[in-house]
């Protein structure tokens, strides 16, 4: 149940310069799954649905970076550049 929930959250998910709110649940979602059921036959497709889910934060984090530098506000987009690093695995 709770992979269908965050699946239809993934679903939900739109383009990487609009709002991510959807994204940022169904994010919860995924770790809550794996929290709750660490030995569910769903683990896998979970965790490859979260590694896209934060893939499209740290696009998202990017877009709005790039936005503030081309806009002269170099403290802002150094934040968003750092959420990209943060947000994708080493």
């Amino acid at each position: 149940m709770q992979f269908q929930v965050a699946s239809s959250l993934a679903r939900r998910v739109e383009r990487a310069d609009r709002d991510q709110s959807a994204t940022l649940k169904a994010v919860a979602a995924y770790e809550d799954l794996l929290r709750l059921y660490p030995t569910s036959e769903y683990v896998e497709p979970a965790r490859t649905g979260l590694e896209t889910m934060r893939a499209k934060l740290a696009e998202h984090d990017y877009i709005v970076g790039r936005f503030y530098l081309r806009f002269g506000l170099p403290a802002g987009s150094v934040k968003r550049f750092e959420g990209v690093v943060d947000r994708l695995p080493a």
